[in-house]
């Protein structure tokens, strides 16, 4: 059997997801109060000069803090045909092309289980990315783990399986936090194109 992994945002989608959800379920007041509290943070990020894992887990805190487990699972579920209709074309024919192979395929993201688990169970798929922590049904506004990128994705994925089992394994991405999930990989895509980062 071939193993197939994934990359969301930038990969599969036109759009980042994660960014998308939280403008779309986030109330307008508490949008905007994150947004200025958040924006020297945001400001460096742009310049390059903080980190995309540290941005996203204050965005959740700011965003999702609070807020019930029930209410964003639902927003979870609403959110999946927004997340259909960004797919690139290309490359979730790629997805579907390992599927009718009969190939193991993962998505491993650093986007949030609220909406990457409902569309994978859709679309008949498996997943590892980041997880929001929740206590007595109410969100902490923090990650279960840490946030599923860069080292951490290979990390994640060496827990689930073992890559020797696998005839051949691909791997998708399009960004420098997919190398090392790109670098177990026999056949290696980044930005839709075959690469080697070696």
């Amino acid at each position: 059997m071939n193993l197939a992994l994934f990359d969301f945002d930038g990969t599969l989608t036109k759009v980042d997801t994660f960014t998308a959800f939280i403008k779309q379920t986030t109330p307008m007041s508490r949008y905007a109060l994150g947004l200025i509290r958040l924006m020297p943070k945001i400001f460096l990020y742009k310049l390059g000069k903080y980190k995309g894992t540290f941005m996203r887990q204050d965005i959740v805190e700011v965003a999702l803090k609070r807020r019930s487990h029930e209410e964003l699972m639902q927003k979870g579920r609403e959110f999946v045909p927004f997340m259909d209709s960004v797919l690139r074309p290309d490359i979730y024919q790629k997805l579907l092309d390992h599927k009718a192979k009969g190939d193991r395929v993962l998505i491993v993201s650093a986007s949030l289980d609220l909406y990457l688990k409902p569309w994978c169970q859709k679309h008949g798929v498996e997943l590892i990315c980041s997880e929001v922590k929740f206590q007595k049904e109410v969100c902490l506004g923090i990650y279960s783990s840490e946030d599923c990128s860069g080292p951490y994705k290979l990390k994640k994925v060496l827990e689930k399986l073992a890559p020797r089992d696998y005839t051949k394994i691909f791997a998708y991405g399009d960004t420098p936090e997919d190398f090392e999930l790109l670098s177990i990989a026999d056949y290696q895509f980044y930005r839709g194109k075959e690469f080697n980062n070696s």
